[in-house]
């Protein structure tokens, strides 16, 4: 158990995929329906990548449905107490559903009192579940244009997805467009500057501004959103072959000397 400290360390728990999340609804979801999200036994969906790796190996699959419970399996020195059928003190353990604000947590799998189970984004958990749809899933378009109809806080959920998850629907299009109607959803909706800041493929990004302008995209125009702008990432990230596209979709270079001074800084620095 712990050492005798008048300092009391609380840790917390992130839960990192769909699985997990379902495994502990009864804390984070304050619900004790059980899913099976076994897709497939090959499926990301069936590890478990939760902050507690040390101890992952040992962890059952069974679904948590007592806080006791969890607090079990993630501290296995609190066997002892089970053993001598012993209690905490009063007072040294808060709900695992909620938590006082004022506890500072900490991701250390050595700090055996468990104050807070929680989900990582999200949008980052929903990222891997859709990766793993598409994966075992040959109807991509059909995952695609359910996508395209949801929304996220007021967003296309296609906008906020992680950009590795949205690039996987290219392939769909490229080099040529299986389905134009949702094609041209998807290019109305795909994020240029996250895209460009995380591959290099220039020959597809040309392809992609050829499309987003032919559709009428308004966001890429002078007045809007200066595609110029976008050139930035790829300098200060190295992808310097996507730059050439770009320019294509400039009708004048529009560089101040700000930004001549910074680019040459910067190139400098990369040499």
């Amino acid at each position: 158990m712990e050492d005798f400290s008048t300092t009391l360390e609380h840790r917390v728990i992130t839960l990192k995929t769909a699985t997990d999340v379902v495994r502990f609804s009864f804390i984070v979801r304050n619900s004790i329906s059980y899913l099976d999200l076994g897709l497939c036994r090959y499926s990301i969906l069936n590890h478990l990548w939760t902050s507690c790796d040390c101890c992952a190996s040992k962890l059952p699959n069974s679904f948590i449905n007592t806080e006791e419970k969890c607090r079990k399996i993630f501290t296995r020195s609190r066997s002892l107490l089970y053993t001598l059928h012993l209690d905490l003190p009063k007072g040294r353990e808060c709900s695992l559903k909620d938590a006082p604000y004022s506890i500072t947590y900490d991701l250390d799998p050595c700090i055996p009192h468990i104050a807070k189970v929680i989900p990582v984004s999200d949008i980052l958990i929903l990222s891997d579940s859709i990766e793993d749809a598409i994966s075992i899933n040959k109807e991509k378009l059909k995952i695609l244009s359910w996508i395209l109809k949801m929304s996220f806080s007021n967003l296309p959920l296609l906008y906020v997805l992680e950009i590795r998850t949205v690039n996987k629907f290219i392939d769909c299009f490229y080099p040529e467009i299986t389905d134009p109607a949702i094609f041209k959803d998807f290019i109305m909706q795909f994020d240029f500057a996250d895209w460009i800041s995380t591959y290099e493929k220039p020959e597809i990004l040309e392809y992609l501004l050829y499309y987003a302008r032919h559709f009428g995209r308004k966001d890429l125009g002078e007045d809007v959103f200066p595609i110029d702008k976008i050139i930035d990432p790829c300098i200060f990230d190295r992808y310097f072959l996507n730059i050439g596209p770009i320019l294509k979709y400039i009708d004048v270079p529009r560089f101040s000397e700000d930004d001549y001074r910074l680019y040459f800084v910067n190139i400098s620095s990369m040499r």
